[in-house]
């Protein structure tokens, strides 16, 4: 995980020469890269929080500070 932070703090690209590509997010394609214990990174769907993050935007925009 080091290596792809600091990566992406000198060129804004964490992607490495090995390992697979880290894909922008975006709302139409949400992946993550998923760091786990035992195994290697892989790309995974942010799909799991859509309907929490809906919810607080609602209540942002309905109770503005």
């Amino acid at each position: 995980m080091d290596d792809y932070l600091i990566r992406f703090a000198n060129t804004l690209d964490p992607n490495l020469p090995s390992g697979p590509a880290w894909p922008q997010y975006s709302n139409d394609q949400p992946n993550l890269y998923t760091f786990t214990d035992d195994a290697a990174p892989s790309i995974t769907q942010d799909t799991y929080r859509t309907e929490p993050i809906k919810k607080i935007t609602e209540l942002g925009l309905t109770y503005p500070r």
